[in-house]
């Protein structure tokens, strides 16, 4: 891979992973420090090439789902057994993914040709043979990125996985310059996002339309309004400005986190406030994603605090 390919890729890398690189030899791999935080060589970065795969906590999927990775994700692979790879997610998180939705051909990663990215902002999407009218190749869900080639008619040609390209609608995506990010919105449009999920099903580690858990939900609904939450329930809850709301009524888009019981002693689970009253929520008590009021018994006193990110 050529040191310009190589640059190009790192730039794709650092979007994904909302983080800066220091300056490091390219021949390494070093560099790429802000996107993982295990070391990296360029020969083991792969590339999701299904709409969602599932991460595992081990090398068997009957073990804990951790979360899933979109399509064209780039992955940093540190280890490989017999059907399995061990991976890092440009979202910091590691673990287990079966090795046949990986790709070690990284040219859909690569922006020689390409001077913009669009992400999908829609729960559903999907990428054709041709304009409007082509096969289906793949559905893609809400945050998935792609490199785009060119421009026509509504609709971009995009690069896909194992050197294919492929066709989707410029409605229901963000089209921004190569290298830069997306610009942060409102926490009005956050909500709005957060309400296209609503009566999805609840799905432990999910992060889609197919299924999706609380912490899926603040971050998916994040990443396209340009606020870079970070995966887990635990770091979300260290993000922004903590609310008091004895004193400060929440509004629209502040994050309220509650506790597995009363004794308030883990962070469990996360909403998104749509005015200071109802939250939506990604729930597993009901195994979907619904509105609730944050007076509600089980809620109020499993209510562990509040965060505001916008």
């Amino acid at each position: 891979m050529g040191k310009k390919v190589l640059l190009t890729l790192l730039m794709t890398l650092i979007i994904f992973s909302g983080c800066s690189n220091n300056e490091k030899d390219d021949d390494t791999g070093a560099g790429l420090s802000g996107a993982f935080t295990t070391s990296v060589s360029w020969n083991n970065i792969g590339v999701i090439t299904d709409t969602v795969v599932e991460l595992f906590k081990d090398a068997t999927v009957q073990s804990e789902k951790i979360t899933q990775v979109l399509y064209n994700q780039p992955v940093n692979i540190v280890e490989s057994k017999e059907s399995w790879s061990k991976v890092e997610t440009a979202d910091g998180l590691t673990g287990w993914i079966k090795t046949r939705y990986i790709t070690r051909d990284t040219s859909s990663l690569d922006q020689d040709n390409s001077e913009s990215k669009i992400i999908v902002t829609v729960k559903k999407s999907s990428v054709l043979s041709q304009m409007a009218n082509g096969s289906l190749i793949r559905d893609v869900v809400m945050g998935t990125e792609f490199s785009v080639i060119k421009s026509v008619q509504g609709w971009y040609e995009v690069a896909l996985p194992d050197e294919k390209t492929g066709w989707i609608s410029e409605n229901g995506t963000i089209h921004i310059e190569a290298g830069k990010k997306v610009a942060k919105t409102s926490a009005e449009s956050f909500v709005a996002t957060a309400l296209k999920f609503k009566g999805t099903v609840f799905l432990q580690g999910g992060i889609s339309a197919w299924g999706i858990d609380s912490s899926g939900l603040t971050y998916i609904c994040s990443r396209i309004n340009g606020v870079r939450l970070p995966r887990t329930l635990d770091m979300q809850y260290k993000m922004g400005k903590e609310i008091d709301i004895s004193k400060e009524s929440p509004v629209a888009g502040d994050l309220a986190f509650f506790s597995s019981d009363e004794q308030k002693k883990d962070i469990a689970s996360v909403g998104i406030f749509l005015n200071k009253d109802q939250f939506i929520i990604a729930s597993k008590l009901n195994y979907s994603v619904d509105v609730y009021e944050i007076s509600e018994d089980y809620y109020e006193q499993r209510f562990v605090g509040a965060r505001r990110n916008f």
